[in-house]
């Protein structure tokens, strides 16, 4: 399919909900950020907050942020003709059990093409996976694959290998970049795609590790263990919002 004509500076933010929590706090800091330089930023959720949850959405919405979410996707049913699995995320329909994995993208897909950003920032798991093949082929110049907590490996996740497939997969792109919270992390997904001799495959060598603040904030409770950085979020951003001069979507 061709390639999306984003338009400079906008910023589509993808995230499994806008619940208060670490990885959404780095997200309003980001954001805070980028429109003080300039950016315009929309955020499209996975799903909505439970009934009841503390959210970020006062902090956006007094920001003048966009947002958008998912709807109708807790349709588990295969999908119809006009629901196909466009972008290729069929195989990863395991890593959400009460979500179609497919549908999702899809949700995604018709975001990017509304909003129709140079850049999509997508945040933690399983946005990462859910919006980053539509990010790639839609020919999105530049998309972020944010990880906020510990690895699938390092967690023992049972979902680990396909991760690790996806990745694998996305950093084919030269338009991705994978962003960790430390050299931990990123030795930790390096290794996660060491061949069978041990040696690092040639698209890992582009996973950088990026640490966003001197704060530690107190562990997210949904990932025992898993300290997160939450000040100067916007930060050390210029190099991976640059988007590449000609973008290029996963084979």
């Amino acid at each position: 399919m061709p390639a999306l004509r984003g338009k400079a500076k906008h910023v589509l933010m993808v995230t499994s909900t806008l619940a208060r929590g670490g990885c959404e706090r780095q997200m309003l800091a980001t954001t805070t950020g980028l429109l003080r330089r300039g950016y315009t930023v929309a955020i499209f959720a996975l799903a909505k907050a439970s009934p009841g949850e503390p959210t970020f959405e006062a902090e956006f919405a007094a920001l003048g942020v966009d947002m958008s979410c998912a709807t109708g996707c807790d349709d588990m049913t295969a999908p119809g003709e006009m629901a196909a699995d466009e972008y290729g995320l069929g195989r990863f329909m395991p890593l959400i059990g009460h979500f179609s994995v497919v549908r999702l993208g899809a949700a995604v897909g018709q975001a990017i093409r509304r909003f129709r950003p140079a850049v999509v920032h997508c945040w933690s798991e399983p946005a990462t996976v859910i919006a980053g093949f539509p990010a790639s082929a839609l020919g999105v110049e530049r998309f972020l694959l944010q990880l906020v907590n510990v690895s699938p490996i390092q967690r023992g996740a049972p979902e680990f290998s396909l991760y690790r497939d996806a990745y694998l997969l996305l950093l084919r792109n030269p338009d991705v970049v994978l962003l960790n919270i430390s050299r931990t992390n990123a030795r930790a997904l390096e290794q996660m795609a060491r061949g069978p001799r041990g040696h690092r495959q040639d698209p890992l060598q582009r996973v950088s590790a990026r640490r966003h603040g001197h704060r530690q904030a107190a562990p997210d409770r949904r990932f025992p263990g898993a300290d997160r950085a939450v000040a100067g979020a916007h930060r050390r951003r210029a190099d991976a919002l640059r988007p590449r001069e000609r973008p290029r979507a996963v084979a």
